[in-house]
């Protein structure tokens, strides 16, 4: 449909628009949110009684903040002009754009907002009572946390930021991210946005799961039991562990980059399927890995008790054939692939054995008894190839490539 410039103007022209109505409402509008933020801050700093003035109390719950936004509301009220239209409860709980600091979040203070959300009081709208009654829905009526950054919050349970009910398209940060609690069953689900410095506690079952996209920069998760679930293009960077921590399963999609990690004594289930994910810079002490998936998989700086992995390495704690990654430090696996000619495995026993730590002496007529004989060395010896399996040990002495 075509627009006639002439008609939209005669609106204007007409009496029935004006530009100078249409930016006094907008001006109008926006000063109302300013004031709505500069209420937000006030309950802010009502829910946080410093007497002695020690920093420690200045943590709040989300339940004293609702408390505090109740009076806030009832004293900006009684102030508006009359005919005014009052402010709404709902409206102290769109955080959107804000800077929330110092906060522990239990699951019985959201469940107190939700409540004190749904009262007749809190609607404040006469044109829709059927407000007051109808199902609550967080969309609507507040909790909202659009571009919201996190800081040094506290999740209790863990499952407790799920139940904030963050949009999945909301864009959200958390930094110093404490999640403290989570059992079997329960499931920890962090959707696009970025996430540092998180540490957990207590957790004993249950599920990480990253959203697609999603980057953690930093994972504390010492003495934990959990599942890690990785989306497509997320990124787990920083996770540390200890040999008290048990990662039941480690499922990630393709792409998925697991980065600058250090685990311990951890043992990862061959349950999980880590499959054309990406390494880089991990360090592996004392980490089960028999039976891990991780073909097509690249590795780039992973070592094993402080040597650099190799894909020998990898066979040797029990991951298959068919499970190895892709390539490690920029060898592609086909390149290796597992001799099959008395020579090739004369030269790949050559060098397992100096990589083992075996001291190597390749000049003839030395008698060497502490040097041991794999069976495929005996094999090629046997074979009236003596002359070349001399050779071959001599020369593993000197290159000790990756096998």
């Amino acid at each position: 449909m075509a627009i006639n410039p002439r008609a939209i103007l005669s609106i204007f022209t007409s009496g029935g628009l004006s530009l100078r109505s249409v930016n006094q409402e907008a001006n109008g509008l926006q000063q109302r949110a300013e004031h709505i933020r500069r209420l937000q801050e006030q309950a802010f700093e009502r829910a946080r009684p410093n007497p002695t003035g020690a920093d420690v109390s200045r943590t709040i719950t989300l339940e004293q903040y609702l408390t505090a936004a109740k009076t806030t509301l009832a004293e900006a009220n009684q102030q508006l002009p009359s005919g005014e239209r009052p402010y709404e409860l709902h409206q102290f709980f769109d955080f959107s754009g804000m800077k929330l600091t110092g906060i522990i979040v239990r699951e019985q203070d959201i469940q107190a907002i939700h409540q004190a959300l749904r009262s007749p009081a809190s609607a404040a709208n006469p044109e829709r009572p059927d407000d007051n009654v109808r199902e609550f829905n967080t969309t609507e009526r507040g909790l909202k946390f659009n571009n919201t950054r996190f800081y040094d919050v506290t999740f209790i349970p863990s499952t407790a930021f799920g139940a904030l009910e963050i949009g999945p398209n909301d864009t959200i940060s958390v930094e110093g991210g404490k999640f403290i609690g989570m059992g079997d069953g329960d499931v920890l689900r962090l959707n696009g946005g970025q996430y540092s410095n998180i540490h957990f506690a207590d957790i004993r079952g249950g599920t990480m799961e990253l959203g697609a996209g999603a980057r953690v920069d930093g994972v504390n998760a010492q003495g934990a039991q959990m599942h890690i679930v990785m989306g497509e293009r997320s990124q787990l960077r920083g996770l540390h562990t200890d040999d008290a921590t048990r990662i039941l399963t480690m499922t990630a999609a393709p792409g998925a980059v697991i980065e600058d990690a250090r685990l311990n004594g951890t043992t990862i289930s061959p349950d999980s399927s880590l499959a054309e994910t990406v390494w880089r810079n991990v360090t592996l002490d004392n980490v089960n890995l028999a039976g891990v998936d991780f073909s097509g998989a690249t590795f780039r700086g992973v070592t094993f008790n402080g040597q650099p992995a190799t894909f020998q390495s990898l066979r040797d704690r029990g991951v298959g054939e068919d499970q190895l990654p892709a390539s490690i430090d920029g060898t592609r696996r086909a390149a290796v692939e597992p001799p099959s000619i008395p020579q090739q495995i004369a030269m790949a026993a050559a060098r397992q054995l100096v990589a083992s730590g075996a001291s190597v002496d390749g000049e003839k007529g030395i008698e060497r008894p502490y040097v041991p004989q794999t069976a495929e060395a005996r094999a090629a010896i046997a074979g009236r190839n003596e002359a070349f399996a001399e050779s071959m040990i001599a020369l593993a002495s000197r290159d000790t490539g990756n096998a």
